[in-house]
């Protein structure tokens, strides 16, 4: 019999996730405008949008980056359009809610159940948890961190507060 040579596995074609280079793209050019956008605004003004689009642009880098570097997978879709306008209006009603004078920590508390929900997660206090968390975590960030007067609750005064 012959010997058999060891035949070399043939390159696997390194490809490059096309979404992810446009959503990267996009949210890199977004960050851009609002931080030339933000250079026309006061100095006390100008900390808010050049904080946040900073943190965007640092998204975007992160995901072309990823984009470039790590090989395709093709992911099974568990949501489809129909769960993204259901986020799409749960982000419009907490708009109407938080300007209409119903606070940020009740409207973001709430917003952010349905957002969790809405990704699968459906064990009661996880949601709760990671509601809060986030919640407060976003009350801290503008309100201390970022010095962002956020408008005042409407609400009895029981829930002042939130």
């Amino acid at each position: 019999m012959q010997d058999l040579q060891e035949l070399p596995e043939p390159e696997k074609k390194r490809s490059v996730s096309r979404n992810d280079v446009i959503t990267g793209g996009i949210l890199v050019a977004v960050s851009l405008l609002a931080t030339i956008q933000a250079l026309d605004f006061d100095s006390t003004s100008r900390m808010f949008p050049a904080v946040t689009s900073g943190l965007l642009a640092i998204v975007g880098f992160a995901i072309l980056i990823l984009a470039v570097t790590r090989p395709v997978k093709t992911a099974r879709v568990a949501h489809g359009a129909g769960t993204a306008a259901l986020a799409c209006v749960v982000i419009a009603f907490w708009a109407i809610a938080f300007s209409s004078g119903a606070g940020f920590i009740f409207p973001t508390f709430i917003m952010q159940l349905f957002l969790l929900r809405l990704t699968g997660l459906r064990r009661m206090p996880a949601l709760i948890g990671i509601a809060a968390l986030v919640t407060t975590v976003a009350y801290l960030m503008f309100v201390n961190l970022l010095d962002v007067p956020l408008p005042p609750s409407r609400l009895p005064a029981m829930l002042q507060g939130f």
